[in-house]
């Protein structure tokens, strides 16, 4: 067994998108993946995006990762790289912000 804990910093924590993201991660590994949020004691498995759902994981959360298996330290820390990695949508919403108009742009 092989664990390291990680912090979310997802300004929105861990919703759908990042819980896609951190299944699509886990899928590569044969090991066994268990998330902890370490604030409640809910537990998830890594592979499941409804568990990683109703882990209630927001912007600041302390999960720790847990995986056992063959491929147990390159799985925590993919995962780990993967949550910490996250792009918030406050990230994705400035771009948008960038390609706005302003008044000069209108002909």
């Amino acid at each position: 067994m092989y664990s390291e804990n990680v912090t979310v910093l997802n300004k929105y924590g861990i919703h759908a998108r990042p819980s896609a993201a951190i299944v699509l991660e886990a899928s590569k590994y044969t090991s066994e993946i268990k998330i902890t949020n370490l604030t409640d004691g809910a537990e998830a498995n890594a592979r499941s995006v409804l568990n990683l759902l109703l882990l209630n994981a927001p912007y600041g959360t302390e999960l720790k990762i847990e995986a056992t298996g063959t491929d147990e330290v390159e799985a925590v820390i993919g995962l780990v790289k993967t949550i910490r990695d996250l792009p918030s949508t406050v990230e994705i919403e400035n771009k948008k912000e960038d390609k706005s108009l302003d008044s000069t742009d209108i002909k």
